[in-house]
């Protein structure tokens, strides 16, 4: 049973994605990785709304949701949250230094899935 996980900050900010990864291979933190990112405004009141469901790897609080899954595409990159609620996909630009240390730290700890194939987003074109 792996305790890889990547999970996400309900309340960081306008604008501020906060994302923590735990993992066997470790990154910048002793769990494994953490960093912000400047996201749409869309994004962190999507997350506003989230009941979190998580304890920070770095303490004890509970600020964080799971349900997040990383796809690299031969097009982009998609960091995909789902709940019962709904789900928000956002598209990383794999060319920024901070984007590319998570996707590696992901690729290290099995947390990434690869798609031979362009992003659909599950809808017909």
């Amino acid at each position: 049973m792996s305790n890889n996980a990547i999970q996400i900050r309900v309340n960081a900010g306008d604008g501020v994605l906060h994302l923590q990864g735990s993992g066997k291979v470790t990154a910048n933190r002793e769990y494994g990785y953490a960093e912000k990112f400047t996201v749409p405004n869309e994004m962190t009141e999507w997350l506003s709304l989230r009941e979190p469901t998580n304890k920070s790897f770095a303490s004890k609080e509970m600020y964080y949701i799971r349900g997040v899954t990383l796809s690299q595409y031969n097009d982009c990159v998609a960091l995909e949250i789902k709940d019962k609620d709904g789900e928000f996909v956002l598209h990383l630009n794999s060319d920024s230094p901070k984007c590319a240390a998570l996707i590696d730290f992901a690729l290290q700890n099995d947390l990434l899935q690869v798609y031979d194939e362009p992003y659909n987003g599950g809808e017909e074109e």
